[in-house]
């Protein structure tokens, strides 16, 4: 019986934990708003007041949004109030992450590659007295992968990419 508990309490916890859903974006995600293009329906003073340029993107962290308003602070540390009416897409993050893993992948294959490479050259050039020997270029390539491996981790962790998500309700004065 104890552990039906333990299932129950866990469900409700990653019930409680789980992003929302239906286009609900919370105070403060990060968010991209792509602004329309120039048209006789938006004036320029509109494009001037809200302080972006027709046909922009801009990103920021939501501070507030209504039926005719979108509140958030740019990259910049600056607050823009853009009228729905000018928003062609909108989108939320999910979240940044490093390739890591990626960049490990390929850093382990081109140090491979440049191992058994390097291994066959020596085995087969004079300076190594002609002797054929299959160890050389398996100890090179494992080498090579190791040192590949540490360098792409470290150069992957150093490249971080974002994920975006179209909230195709929130465009255009659509209810919140």
């Amino acid at each position: 019986m104890s552990a039906l508990r333990v299932l129950a309490f866990a469900l409700c916890v990653a019930g409680v934990a789980a992003p929302s859903v239906a286009g609900a974006v919370a105070p403060g995600a990060r968010i991209p708003v792509t602004v329309l293009e120039r048209s006789p329906a938006l004036a320029d003073s509109v494009f001037e007041k809200a302080g972006v340029a027709p046909s922009s993107l801009v990103v920021g962290r939501l501070v507030a949004l209504n039926r005719s308003m979108i509140d958030l602070d740019d990259e910049d540390c600056i607050s823009r109030t853009i009228p729905r009416e000018m928003v062609a897409q909108f989108e939320v993050s999910s979240g940044r992450r490093a390739r890591t893993g990626r960049g490990a992948v390929l850093g382990m294959l081109v140090g491979l590659v440049g191992g058994v490479g390097v291994g066959v050259y020596l085995v087969e050039s004079e300076d190594f007295g002609g002797r054929e020997s299959g160890f050389v270029p398996v100890a090179l390539g494992a080498g090579g992968a190791l040192a590949g491996l540490g360098f792409g981790a470290l150069v992957g962790s150093l490249i971080h990419t974002e994920s975006w998500h179209a909230q195709p309700d929130l465009v255009r004065g659509d209810p919140p």
